[in-house]
Order: C-alpha cells, then sequence, then structure tokens
C-alpha cells in the first residue's frame, strides 16, 4: 500500500503486472475455459458504474484502516479481506477481468492513477518514454474517477491530520 504507489510514479502502473486479483481471475477464467470448454460472454458493464465501486472500495479501506475499532482483530480483518475477495471475484467474472479491475477495484485504479505520473508509458509490453505528469491529461473521464482523486486526498490528509499537534495536542481539538 505505501511502495506500491511509489513504484508506479516511478515505473508505470506495475500494479497491472502483480495485480493478484487480476492473476486470480484470469486463472479462473483460463481453468474454466479447458475444463468447460467454453464461458458465457461477460455482461456490460454498466458505464453510469464507472469508477464508484473503486471509489468506494477506497473509502471503505480508509475507514478500516483510520477509524474502525476491529482493525486489531485478526478474525476481523480477515471477514473484511474475503469479502473484498469474493467482491472482485464475483465483478470479475460477470463483467470480464480486465472491465472489472480497471474501473471496479480500488487497488488497482488508485495505483493506476500514480501511474498517470509516471514518465514511462506502457502498452501491453512496449515501453514509451514521455513527460512526467503529462499522463493526467489520460485520465479516464469515467463517472467515479473525481471521487476516486478526492478519496484519496481526502483520507490521506485526515490520516496525516489526526496524528498531528492540532488533532491529538492539550490545546488540540482531541480535549
Amino acid at each position: 500500500w505505501v511502495g506500491i504507489p511509489f513504484a508506479s510514479v516511478l515505473f508505470g502502473d506495475v500494479f497491472a503486472a502483480i495485480s493478484p486479483w487480476r492473476a486470480v481471475g484470469r486463472a479462473v477464467g483460463w481453468g474454466a475455459e479447458r475444463i468447460s470448454g467454453g464461458l458465457p460472454s461477460p455482461i456490460e458493464y454498466p458505464e453510469r458504474l464507472g469508477r464508484w465501486p473503486a471509489a468506494i472500495g477506497l473509502l471503505l479501506f480508509a475507514w478500516v484502516e483510520l477509524v474502525w475499532t476491529g482493525r486489531e482483530s485478526p478474525e476481523s480483518l480477515a471477514i473484511v479481506a474475503l469479502t473484498y475477495a469474493v467482491v472482485m471475484l464475483v465483478g470479475m467474472s460477470c463483467f470480464g477481468v480486465e472491465k472489472w479491475v480497471r474501473n471496479a477495484d480500488a487497488f488497482g485504479v488508485a495505483f493506476g492513477l500514480f501511474a498517470l505520473l509516471s514518465p514511462f508509458e506502457w502498452s501491453g509490453r512496449r515501453c514509451r518514454l514521455c513527460w512526467p505528469v503529462v499522463g493526467t491529461l489520460r485520465m479516464p473521464e469515467l463517472s467515479g474517477a473525481a471521487a476516486v482523486v478526492v478519496v484519496l486526498i481526502g483520507s490521506t490528509t485526515f490520516d496525516g491530520f489526526s496524528q498531528g499537534g492540532v488533532w491529538t495536542g492539550a490545546s488540540g481539538l482531541a480535549q
């Protein structure tokens, strides 16, 4: 969660190459294709849904990490992780692996936004050098895309602010 954004800014969308959800989705699809001889086509991803699932996922992650009192319990965290895994697998099976991870995987979408700042642009296995930050001009204009950015900025700001002296200090807000 901490290192991948930096790697993405430096080298491009590294999470796309190492995403466990994409790997599991492709492996399950490959296995199902071999066993059944063919899978039904995925249903069309609703355009109005856009990146709202990713924004909600990031907001829930931030809440779990920063606010939820159950975050110290391994059992509770296991339930949250399994729930996220089920949502990811069901979404990929309904809408297709690539469409789902590009729009609804909270971490894939967030790290993909950091990758837009990179001086490297990847297309398949080809890499092209470009000016840093210029990739932000290619940010998809999708429903919920701005919400993802707001959640990233807001949760990071809250995390920093809640650990600072204004919030926790003797003369701060936490009195």
